[in-house]
């Protein structure tokens, strides 16, 4: 479509313009999350620099417009990012908000969600909370049999126990974190030995 003047315009409605326009940063978003721990860590730092401003842009439209999957994702898929650039209030003030939007529910998104907010959380130096927030990802994971999420929450709850000198309490999470993986990589190894 064209106005008046000749100059192209976009035939979508506001809402929807609204929604590509977040879906492409939540898409952005979830490639962050292993593009921050690659071999193409400059490439996404940049990447995320860019988009900088478009970011809280779209997590408030999916909180605005009700899309709490997509924000939950959007806001947990970013930890890395608001880790790395020093943004972690911004980060854990998303995924409070999310997270407060999905309630108390016990799926994988949600499991990740508390994850990331546990890391953030220790980071930020609220240890208390992020062994709150890192039994409640270990609880959902371990419900819904995930070795690797679970490993993940985990070595999280060993950090914070450390970070506040419960040294017994950190060993026990590693040590239950360092089975879980031995315990995957056998299995994975005998899943390739059979093939």
């Amino acid at each position: 479509d064209r106005d008046v003047t000749g100059v192209q315009t976009c035939a979508l409605p506001i809402s929807a313009m609204k929604h590509r326009h977040a879906a492409h940063f939540a898409e952005l978003a979830r490639g962050s999350e292993s593009g921050l721990a690659g071999q193409e860590v400059a490439r996404w730092k940049a990447r995320l620099e860019a988009a900088v401003a478009d970011l809280p842009v779209a997590l408030a439209w999916a909180q605005e417009s009700g899309d709490t999957e997509l924000g939950l994702a959007m806001s947990a898929a970013l930890w890395r990012w608001w880790l790395s650039s020093g943004q972690l209030v911004a980060g854990r003030e998303w995924l409070a908000t999310f997270l407060a939007l999905v309630g108390p529910r016990k799926d994988e998104r949600t499991g990740f969600a508390l994850c990331a907010a546990a890391i953030l959380a220790a980071e930020n130096g609220d240890y208390r909370e992020s062994i709150r927030q890192g039994r409640l990802a270990l609880a959902i994971f371990e419900q819904l049999d995930l070795p690797d999420r679970t490993a993940r929450a985990a070595t999280v709850l060993g950090s914070a126990h450390r970070y506040l000198g419960d040294a017994t309490a950190a060993r026990r999470c590693f040590q239950r974190a360092m089975g879980l993986r031995r315990s995957e990589e056998r299995r994975v190894g005998k899943e390739c030995r059979s093939r």
